[in-house]
């Protein structure tokens, strides 16, 4: 039996979150510096984000960069998320992928993932392209699937929408996950217009 299609608002991504990364709080995100002084504010911050966007029926996949805590406090961290969570392994996750301590929480651990996410309007299949890295092409390109990246630690969600191409990290969202349906709604409201070089 065909596993069912989720739907856009039932799917959560993030990424980059760097839960206790002291370098990354004090020097390179001066926006969350503006909200929060220490990491233990910042990690209650991430996870309260989290909560108020997804809720425990819902799926969320992380695309990487989770923690630089210890697994054990990684673990933790986890089991505090709303939602089943995915990880799409980044640059930065020895912590979340420890076999004895964070492994087993996620439904799955892979470099790359595939998948169809249905738009709740129109109930058309969406092919989702989900990596850590931003990808100059990727597969279904031309028949105008998403992909969303972390990574680049960005403000700029909206910024490549003609692409399809969207950066989910949290930087770039207000330090809260988007779900899948907003970013359809913001491919379909847009242009579909790659230069020449970029199809």
């Amino acid at each position: 039996m065909a596993e069912a299609i989720p739907y856009g608002d039932e799917v959560w991504l993030s990424s980059d979150q760097h839960h206790k990364h002291k370098n990354l709080l004090h020097k390179f995100q001066p926006n969350r510096k503006a909200i929060w002084n220490t990491l233990d504010e910042m990690t209650e911050g991430l996870i309260e984000r989290h909560n108020e966007v997804v809720k425990p029926e819902h799926i969320f996949i992380n695309l990487g960069d989770f923690s630089y805590a210890s697994p054990q406090e990684t673990a933790e961290i986890y089991k505090r998320l709303n939602g089943k969570g995915f990880l799409v392994k980044g640059n930065h996750d020895r912590p979340a992928t420890n076999p004895q301590h964070c492994g087993p929480l996620w439904g799955w651990i892979k470099d790359y993932h595939e998948m169809d996410i249905r738009c709740r309007k129109t109930e058309k299949a969406h092919r989702f392209c989900l990596l850590h890295f931003r990808m100059d092409r990727w597969h279904w390109m031309g028949r105008k699937s998403l992909h969303a990246h972390g990574h680049v630690h960005s403000d700029a969600l909206q910024g490549e929408a003609r692409l399809r191409r969207f950066d989910v990290g949290c930087d770039a969202n207000d330090c809260r996950p988007v779900s899948a349906q907003n970013l359809i709604d913001l491919a379909n409201a847009t242009v579909f217009e790659p230069k020449e070089d970029e199809y």
